[in-house]
């Protein structure tokens, strides 16, 4: 169990900062406030170098609005296991699965009861290990030996690469059509698996993403929860892979943080949501004029 929480934000934390800590010490966990920063890379940064710099009995929790642009700065991180959670299942996972830890969380996306929830059960699952372990440590191998190169001003246009691993196979096919047909999007490559023989989520995710990088396209990857791909496609450099559980999310990604990787849970959203989701991200554009300092911020992490 881990004996300390360091806890930050941007201004979206101040709404349910006592609810976390009251939780937290309930638990007889240290908790180390950050307070909050204006802009969310700043606050990543902070609570993440803090989380390596304590060890592996200490966590981060990190907090803004939609929680998206916080789990991508955060996995810029070396040594950060970034997840970015909705519910109970999905904060379960992070830490069974992919020994998430940095807890992320959306204020306007989620009530403040969910988040105390989602927090306790983050605290109190252990990592499972197992096949699960050599899936983590191939995705950390990802840290700094990414291949570089900066990604276009504004992920649109270009072709659409679709990859999953054995866990969301039978879904990735869906995708791909509404893609194709529905959204009328010609240039999808696909390059999924098309049976359920085991492939590692790491490795998925740094095939579309060395596309993306190469090519300035976009990506779709889809995973049991979700939560493995966005942690290892963001620690490609020019990535920015925002897990989404619903439109609003989907569309924040796109306007807040120029997302160029969308990714996506089999197994903890369903097949409609998974439409809503890819209508609203693929329609969406980013907002550069009032975004573009923090998404910059966001992307020096890289080099931190």
């Amino acid at each position: 169990m881990f004996k300390k929480a360091i806890l930050g934000g941007d201004g979206a934390v101040t709404a349910v900062r006592m609810k976390l800590v009251q939780m937290l010490e309930s638990l007889k966990v240290e908790v180390v406030d950050c307070g909050h920063c204006a802009d969310f890379p700043d606050a990543a940064k902070d609570v993440s170098l803090r989380v390596t710099g304590e060890g592996a009995a200490s966590f981060g929790v990190l907090i803004c609005g939609s929680g998206t642009g916080v789990s991508i700065a955060a996995n810029k991180v070396p040594g950060i296991r970034a997840a970015f959670c909705h519910d109970h299942l999905t904060a379960k996972l992070a830490r069974a699965h992919n020994n998430a830890n940095v807890l992320c969380m959306g204020a306007r996306t989620m009530g403040p009861d969910t988040m105390v929830d989602m927090l306790e059960t983050f605290v109190n699952t252990p990592f499972e290990g197992g096949r699960h372990e050599a899936r983590v440590n191939k995705m950390m191998a990802i840290d700094r030996t990414a291949p570089g190169g900066a990604a276009p001003a504004d992920a649109e246009g270009g072709d659409v690469y679709v990859s999953c691993d054995h866990a969301a196979w039978q879904e990735t096919g869906d995708v791909v059509s509404f893609l194709r047909d529905e959204l009328g999007i010609k240039n999808v490559v696909d390059m999924a698996v098309h049976c359920g023989d085991r492939v590692d989520y790491p490795d998925k995710a740094s095939v579309v993403c060395k596309e993306v990088v190469k090519s300035g396209g976009r990506g779709v990857l889809l995973c049991g929860s979700g939560i493995g791909v966005m942690m290892a496609a963001n620690k490609h450099n020019g990535i920015r892979a925002a897990l989404c559980h619903e439109a609003f999310t989907a569309r924040a990604a796109r306007v807040y943080t120029n997302a160029n990787v969308l990714c996506m849970g089999a197994r903890t959203t369903g097949p409609e949501l998974h439409k809503d989701i890819l209508r609203a991200f693929f329609a969406a554009s980013y907002d550069a004029d009032n975004n573009n300092q923090k998404v910059k911020k966001m992307m020096a992490l890289e080099q931190v």
